[in-house]
């Protein structure tokens, strides 16, 4: 059988295409391991777009829409947040051109005094508008149900061993149970997208470290 469109991983950027290319699309996605297991399983759930991003405005603030309009849809639940980050005496010409950009704000740190500790040695907080948080469990599982429901058809514990292409374009995929057809191929494969694509196009990926410790604490939410 043939497709229009075969999506490798089903992680957020797998399941946000297939639930994006559903309506008017013919799409199944694969992935080696069960449905969202992969890293999005272990994502913060916390949207910084605006702040990680800030020479892209217009896809920052497509990040935010799309929460924003998935927000109610099965048991996802989307939470507005400003993100807050302090500015050193010694930084503050930087924070004065950051603050010039939409959507971003610099105060008086007394403002957020509940936010900072005495002793951190901040003057002034820069503020981000558009950023909030979620539960990824929620995200990836409401994702899943919707493009279901659009008619995505999901092949999980299937792994892809190759990326076909005939011309110069990408005709489908081989996994360990046979090949399949289709028109474009999305590869949404996290850190093994490179591997996968290898003989395919060159990408110019860097290795991301992310250091995270967890802390029991009793305090309110």
């Amino acid at each position: 059988m043939s497709y229009d469109t075969v999506i490798i991983g089903s992680g957020v950027a797998g399941l946000s295409a297939a639930y994006r290319l559903a309506p008017d699309h013919d799409v199944v996605v694969v992935d080696r391991a069960g449905i969202g297991e992969g890293t999005s399983s272990r994502a913060s759930g916390v949207m910084t777009a605006p702040v990680d991003y800030p020479n892209q405005p217009e896809w920052a603030a497509h990040t935010t829409d799309f929460f924003e309009e998935l927000d109610g849809t099965g048991t996802f639940v989307w939470t507005d947040r400003e993100y807050v980050r302090g500015v050193r005496p010694k930084d503050r010409q930087r924070a004065e051109t950051i603050a010039a950009t939409d959507g971003v704000r610099l105060v008086d740190r007394a403002a957020y005094d509940d936010v900072f500790s005495e002793t951190a040695p901040y003057e002034q907080a820069l503020v981000w508008d558009n950023c909030g948080y979620c539960e990824v469990d929620e995200l990836l599982a409401t994702l899943y149900h919707e493009a279901r429901r659009r008619g995505v058809e999901f092949r999980p514990d299937t792994t892809v061993t190759s990326v076909a292409v005939t011309g110069g374009r990408a005709t489908g995929v081989e996994t360990e149970y046979g090949s399949i057809e289709a028109d474009t191929v999305v590869a949404a494969a996290g850190s093994a997208t490179r591997k996968l694509l290898v003989d395919v196009i060159e990408l110019p990926l860097r290795k991301f470290t992310w250091n995270v410790g967890y802390l029991d604490v009793d305090i309110d939410h």
